[in-house]
Formats: C-alpha cells, sequence, structure tokens
C-alpha cells in the first residue's frame, strides 16, 4: 500500500486522540500505543481509503478519519488479544495493564466516535457495521479463549469470526 496514506491515517489518528481525549496521561499513553503499531503500517486503513477511491468517493480528509477509527479499533482489539492470550510481554502496553486496559476502552468509543462525527452521509450504517463485526469478532476471540476447536472446520469458522 501506501507510504502517503499510511502517514495520512496516522495524522488522523494523531488528531483525533489530540482533540478527543483530555486526560494528558492518558493521551501520551494512546499516542505511544499508534506510534508501535504504526511501524506495522495501517493496512485496514489503508485498504478502506483504496475502496473509497475505487468507487469514485469524494476526496477529503474524512475518509482518512475514517480509516483511522478502522485503525484504532484493530489497535484496540490487537490489544486486548495480546491481554487476553498473555502475549503482551514485548509490548508497551505491557508495563502498565490496568492503564493500558482502560485504554482500550477509550480506542473502542473513540473509534465509533470518530466515524459518528463525519458528514458521511452513511455514517450511522457505518457505525452499525463496525459494532456487528466488532462483535463478532468478539465472539470468535472467546472461542478461541474456550479453546473449543476441534477439527479444522472449527479452527476456521472460529478464524473467520476474529
Amino acid at each position: 500500500m501506501s507510504i502517503i496514506e499510511s502517514d495520512m491515517i496516522r495524522k488522523s489518528i494523531e488528531k483525533v486522540i489530540y482533540e478527543q481525549i483530555k486526560q494528558n496521561k492518558l493521551k501520551e499513553q494512546l499516542l505511544e500505543f499508534v506510534d508501535y503499531q504504526s511501524k506495522q503500517g495501517f493496512p485496514f486503513g489503508e485498504l478502506l481509503v483504496l475502496h473509497y477511491n475505487q468507487f469514485n468517493g469524494t476526496k477529503t480528509e474524512e475518509i482518512y478519519l475514517v480509516a483511522a477509527a478502522v485503525e484504532i479499533l484493530i489497535l484496540s482489539f490487537d490489544m486486548l488479544d495480546d491481554f487476553e492470550d498473555d502475549y503482551f510481554k514485548d509490548k508497551p502496553w505491557s508495563t502498565e495493564s490496568k492503564l493500558a486496559l482502560n485504554a482500550t476502552t477509550a480506542l473502542l468509543f473513540l473509534s465509533a466516535n470518530i466515524i459518528r462525527n463525519t458528514g458521511f452521509k452513511n455514517k450511522y450504517s457505518a457505525v452499525s457495521i463496525l459494532l456487528k463485526y466488532g462483535l463478532r469478532s468478539i465472539d470468535g476471540q472467546h472461542m478461541d479463549l474456550l479453546n473449543m476447536c476441534r477439527n479444522e472446520t472449527d479452527y476456521i469458522k472460529m478464524t473467520l469470526e476474529k
């Protein structure tokens, strides 16, 4: 994907955090987590922008905000997955787990709020889709945590849910 798209998404994430998160320590923590995550790029947000452009979406900075919302949701789920799987020792959210867990809550709400505050006519449908698939992902993660997969079909189903 494009470095330019990734940079625009990161700037949008940072802008939203600066504007909507009032508690300074939480703001600093979230920016640290975004910095860490940005080293992998923002592939879901980049795909969203690409898809939007392919269907002749109007060039606007708001599409980068929506891409930021998706990447913020992904970051919160990645963090929660790391905690749930006890696989976070080398991550920046490992140092103060209570604060990091609170940060994931902020990210979840921030994600939906970003979309809700855009000028897109289908923003409420987008929030509904985000919530629908977010809950679906949580179902898949719960199956994983319960170690419910007993065969390949179960594992594929769980993976698709996540």
